[in-house]
């Protein structure tokens, strides 16, 4: 057979390394609270993100100098919190609170549970990119010439209809046929970290000994919080330094299960 093209699906070498400090707390109450909190202090160091060939992340700007592609991951995070909760509240037969109806302790007030997840975490680490190339070789990133890169990384008082997150002066397109000096990503620069509260509230009804009926209500992002998404990384794009996406606001949904 005569073959036609041979193509790279992933970076045929490449070194990575990873450091962390974890610490987990879990603790479980005799009142029907259970606590499970994690925190990871991490760095994640590679010169190839393993993505398609050709790609900006995946592919090496010089690879006969792969010193240079040395950076963090795409996937690195600093920082992660994360919070786990479950409380069976107090309310029913047996339970502190309670009408002395037993119908209405059983089937009413009683059989609530609250639970959820609480997480905090930095934000992924950004490259910025051009859409110069060189032959054979493929797209090369820019020079650095300013330390002032961000406009405004102020959570608290970021709009993106009236704010750039990047400084487009603090960057330039390298000379024809050379490289550029920007890191394959920046650990310094990073989007918006995100935090996440997602809850449920669930009542479990006994109708028999083998049959039950669970009613849950889950709420996701549940104070609403606006996760800006990454902004726009190209510097020969009208709209580099821009936030032009967000994750999801707060949704929920109600459930009902029979069990048997």
């Amino acid at each position: 057979p005569q073959y036609q093209t041979i193509t790279m699906l992933s970076n045929p070498l490449g070194n990575s390394t990873y450091n962390a400090l974890q610490l987990r707390l879990q603790k479980r109450y005799s009142s029907g609270i259970s606590l499970l909190i994690s925190y990871t202090l991490s760095k994640n160091l590679t010169d190839a993100d393993g993505e398609g060939g050709g790609s900006f992340l995946g592919s090496a700007q010089d690879y006969y100098n792969l010193r240079l592609e040395k950076a963090v991951s795409a996937a690195d995070v600093p920082q992660a919190f994360v919070a786990a909760y479950s409380y069976d509240l107090p309310f029913g037969d047996s339970k502190p609170i309670r009408t002395g109806k037993r119908l209405v302790d059983k089937y009413v007030i009683g059989g609530w549970t609250t639970s959820g997840i609480v997480s905090v975490q930095s934000g992924t680490p950004l490259g910025i990119n051009t859409e110069l190339s060189l032959p054979a070789i493929g797209p090369v990133r820019p020079n650095v010439v300013s330390s002032q890169i961000y406009l405004n990384n102020d959570r608290s008082t970021f709009d993106p209809a009236r704010n750039l997150y990047l400084n487009s002066a603090a960057f330039t397109a390298p000379a024809p046929f050379s490289f550029g000096n920007a890191p394959r990503l920046f650990s310094q620069v990073r989007s918006f970290g995100t935090k996440q509260w997602d809850a449920v509230l669930q009542k479990v009804i006994p109708i028999r000994e083998s049959l039950r009926f669970s009613l849950k209500a889950e709420f996701f992002n549940l104070p609403n919080v606006v996760n800006w998404g990454p902004p726009a990384t190209d510097i020969n794009s009208p709209s580099f330094g821009q936030i032009t996406s967000a994750s999801s606001a707060r949704t929920g949904q109600i459930s009902g299960t029979l069990s048997w």
